[in-house]
């Protein structure tokens, strides 16, 4: 620049014009500023003017970004196995049976006879052992005949348990008080002093038991029948039932004219229990050789694939269940998987692993008679011990540690083996407590949600999302927001980034330029003038401090001197 020189001269204080006053020191400093290149402006012959471009500063110590965190804190976190149940219903086998119909059932009374004839002689006759007569003989056999049958019936002892009537052509006819076999065991003999007296036989023939069931060649009857057929069938039932063979066999009953006999052990054993009938008079129809429709029991119960069968012939609901528990328990392949217990007609099977793994179990069931019910197509109710999910990535453990202290430990260990979690945090744990720390430094962290649950217990996240992550260094201009997340190695290091940062900003870079020196980042308004003192300026830290040097930018000015 050529040499000027100027000489500055003043007697008093109007000697100074133009747009601002100022003593002859300072403004010979503006001056030399300008000469200098410190400020801006122009000079002349007359006068000069400066413009000063405002400007503030953000000094750091120890400034640093802070890392997002959140916390999952276990209680009694425990996993649960998986369950189902297989519900029985008769299921012990079916009883054989067999029917006997009646139609007309009635018994026969036993009856014999004795006839008169060629003589003139007295008649005797013998009925169970007492004898009647002499008879005289009274003109003809025939009127002969109705005084014996007179004689007959006029006995106390014989006519108690026979009746004589009269039979034609000098027949007697004489027929047993009572229905049935019984009457065919009452003898009868005839004598006569002249002529004949003929008997029909040693004993009364043709007695007929009303209905004889013969039940495995146990043969049980009734000689006497009720007014109808139901109650005939009734007096069966009952002597069926009470008869000691028979009623170790089977079970009698009946509805109107039909008996039922049930085997009383259920199972094909009682389909080979024989049945005949018969009826004195009239039907007494049996519904086969033997009993039928006899079944045996069965249950089988298919668990993960493996099909266990069990007998379950003759025994009830609830025994049928502790029998097919047993079996599931003894089996080679599933035994070591499950537990099985009985609870009244109910199979309950819990899965040996706990966690969700279970809930994929398959199970069925079928039985042979009656029904056997699953409770569903899998096991059901599995939890994991505790689930934590990170981001949306869902990472668990299905068995608890020792304690709460110990199945953190195991969280943390998955967590931090998951891939996709570790690239987000890592995971560290004291006394049940889990503690997730974000990777990246500053507020993005922020944003990483956060859930978790126990299977039984408690399993409880600190929030939706972690919190606390910081900037390093957040600068605000006029409100524009410019931040670094991470820190440098100190804060010269620091400073350059946040001085980068600011410049790379297009609508900052607009209004102010920042450079660092050490540990301080100045930022200069782009605009000389005092219009640069209204930009704004706050600053934080994450950590340590980032101390802006007033709420805004200062030191813009336009001045001038006229000599």
């Amino acid at each position: 620049m050529a040499e000027t020189t100027f000489t500055l001269t003043h007697s008093r204080a109007s000697d100074y014009r133009g747009t601002a006053s100022m003593p002859p020191r300072l403004a010979l400093q503006h001056l030399l500023n300008l000469l200098d290149g410190a400020m801006g402006g122009s000079y002349g012959a007359t006068g000069f003017s400066v413009a000063g471009q405002a400007s503030g500063t953000v000094t750091l110590a120890n400034a640093d970004g802070v890392q997002a965190t959140g916390t999952v804190t276990l209680s009694s976190a425990v996993g649960v196995q998986a369950e189902g149940t297989v519900a029985l219903s008769g299921v012990g086998g079916t009883a054989a049976f067999g029917t006997v119909t009646l139609a007309g059932a009635v018994g026969v009374k036993a009856a014999g006879t004795v006839t008169l004839a060629g003589g003139a002689g007295d008649v005797t006759i013998t009925v169970g052992g007492t004898a009647v007569g002499p008879v005289a003989f009274n003109a003809t056999d025939a009127q002969t005949a109705l005084d014996c049958i007179t004689a007959l019936n006029a006995d106390p002892t014989v006519s108690a348990i026979v009746t004589a009537s009269d039979g034609g052509s000098a027949i007697i006819t004489i027929e047993s008080d009572t229905f049935g076999t019984g009457g065919n065991s009452i003898t009868l003999s005839a004598t006569r002093t002249a002529g004949t007296a003929t008997a029909s036989g040693a004993t009364l023939t043709g007695g007929l038991q009303a209905v004889t069931v013969v039940v495995d060649g146990t043969s049980v009857s009734i000689a006497e029948h009720g007014v109808d057929d139901e109650a005939t069938a009734a007096l069966v039932v009952t002597a069926l039932n009470a008869d000691p063979t028979v009623g170790a066999l089977i079970t009698a009953t009946s509805l109107v004219d039909v008996i039922t006999l049930t085997a009383d052990v259920k199972g094909t054993a009682g389909n080979a229990i024989t049945l005949t009938s018969a009826a004195g008079d009239g039907d007494a129809i049996a519904s086969g050789a033997t009993l039928s429709g006899g079944a045996q029991g069965s249950v089988g119960v298919t668990v993960n694939g493996t099909l266990v069968t069990t007998d379950t012939t003759d025994l009830t609901d609830t025994a049928a269940a502790t029998a097919v528990a047993a079996a599931l328990e003894a089996d080679g392949t599933l035994g070591p998987l499950l537990a099985a217990v009985g609870n009244v007609a109910d199979v309950e099977i819990t899965w040996g692993a706990k966690g969700t793994v279970g809930n994929a179990v398959t199970l069925s069931a079928t039985s042979a008679t009656g029904t056997a019910t699953a409770s569903g197509a899998t096991l059901a109710g599995g939890l994991q011990a505790v689930t934590v999910v990170v981001g949306g990535t869902s990472v668990s453990i299905a068995t608890e540690g020792a304690d709460d202290t110990a199945t953190a430990v195991l969280v943390v260990t998955a967590l931090n083996a998951n891939p996709t979690v570790a690239a987000l945090i890592t995971a560290t744990s004291a006394l049940g407590v889990i503690t997730l720390t974000a990777d990246a430094v500053g507020s993005s962290g922020n944003s990483i949600t956060l859930t978790s649950a126990a299977g039984g217990g408690t399993a409880t996240a600190s929030g939706g999302t972690l919190t606390g992550g910081a900037q390093a260094v957040t600068v605000v201009v006029d409100g524009n927001t410019v931040s670094v997340a991470d820190a440098g190695s100190d804060d010269t290091a620091t400073a350059i980034l946040v001085a980068a940062a600011l410049n790379a900003d297009g609508t900052v870079a607009a209004l102010i330029t920042a450079t660092s020196s050490g540990a301080v980042v100045t930022l200069t308004a782009d605009a000389t003038g005092a219009g640069g003192d209204a930009l704004t300026l706050t600053s934080t830290a994450g950590s340590g401090t980032a101390t802006a040097s007033g709420a805004t930018l200062s030191g813009g000015a336009a001045v001038s001197y006229t000599f």
